[in-house]
C-alpha cells in the first residue's frame, strides 16, 4: 500500500522551482540539492514510521534502526532526480523512493 505524503509548503515550492528551471547552461548546486532532498526523504520516512510508545516500543525502535541510520539516502534521492529528469513530479515518486 502506498501512503500519500503531505508535502510542506516549502517542499511544494521547491518542486515548483525545480520544475521551472531547465538547468541548461546553469550551474546546479549539488550539495544544496542533496541536502534538500535528504530532508524531504527524512520527513517522508518519519511519516511512514512514526514513533510508538507502549508495548511495541522495542519493536518500533528496531524498525527505525536501519532506515534512520546515516548514509542511506542516495538511492531515494536518485529516484526523485530520475522522476524530475523525465518531467515527472518528484512528489508522486516519493512514496516509492
Amino acid at each position: 500500500m502506498v501512503k500519500n505524503i503531505i508535502l510542506s509548503k516549502k517542499d511544494k515550492l521547491f518542486f515548483k522551482y525545480l520544475g521551472s528551471k531547465s538547468y541548461k547552461g546553469e550551474t546546479l548546486d549539488l550539495k544544496a540539492y542533496l541536502e534538500e532532498r535528504r530532508g524531504l526523504v527524512n520527513r517522508a520516512l518519519k511519516a511512514y514510521l512514526p514513533q510508538v510508545r507502549g508495548p511495541a516500543f522495542r519493536l518500533n525502535r528496531a524498525m527505525h534502526y536501519s532506515p534512520f541510520a546515516g548514509g542511506k539516502r542516495l538511492r531515494p534521492i536518485l529516484c526523485l532526480a530520475a522522476a524530475e529528469a523525465v518531467g515527472g513530479d518528484p512528489g508522486e515518486a516519493l512514496p516509492v523512493a
